[in-house]
């Protein structure tokens, strides 16, 4: 008699345990995030459903950050000049445009393009500028968030970085 109710304590631990496991695995499933793409006639980016796309900017649906990008088509002579030739003229006007950022961070990326990330931080909010250039096509993407949410945001930011298809006059 004393074994047969230890094989069904046994028995109900592990049904109780599958169980368990099974209602975690639903819950995650039902979080499931899914990507969307946004594209024009410059670029392509994907984005998951965290993010909600208005006036051309993404915004953050649990908090007050955003994406914004902008594009400049600079002339065709600029095609075969490297970003790291004009990166200095453009972070004076974003410089110039933005006088209270203060410059914490600037570093060269190449991926998925040939490009320089710069971090400004102005009292509570924290600004990541990623400019890509490809061609004579010039991406701004910015990203701006309030201190408590840049650090939880970045990784997912990454990944739309990453993410970025640019067209240009080669297409």
């Amino acid at each position: 008699m004393k074994k047969i109710k230890e094989k069904w304590k046994i028995i109900l631990f592990i049904i109780v345990l599958i169980l368990s496991l099974l209602i975690v695995i639903l819950y995650f499933n039902s979080k499931k995030v899914e990507l969307k793409n946004y594209q024009n006639d410059y670029y392509k980016i994907k984005y998951d459903t965290t993010w909600n796309l208005k006036n051309n900017k993404l915004e953050h649906k649990k908090s007050k950050s955003r994406i914004k990008v902008n594009y400049k088509v600079l002339d065709q002579s600029y095609i075969d000049i490297e970003l790291k030739d004009i990166i200095n003229d453009l972070l004076y006007s974003i410089e110039k445009q933005n006088k209270d950022y203060k410059k914490i961070m600037q570093k060269k990326i190449d991926n998925p393009y040939e490009g320089y990330q710069v971090l400004y931080e102005d009292n509570d909010v924290q600004s990541l500028v990623t400019i890509y250039k490809k061609d004579n096509v010039l991406l701004f993407i910015t990203f701006n968030a309030d201190s408590e949410y840049f650090d939880i945001l970045i990784d997912n930011v990454e990944t739309i970085l990453n993410s970025v298809e640019i067209y240009s006059g080669e297409r």
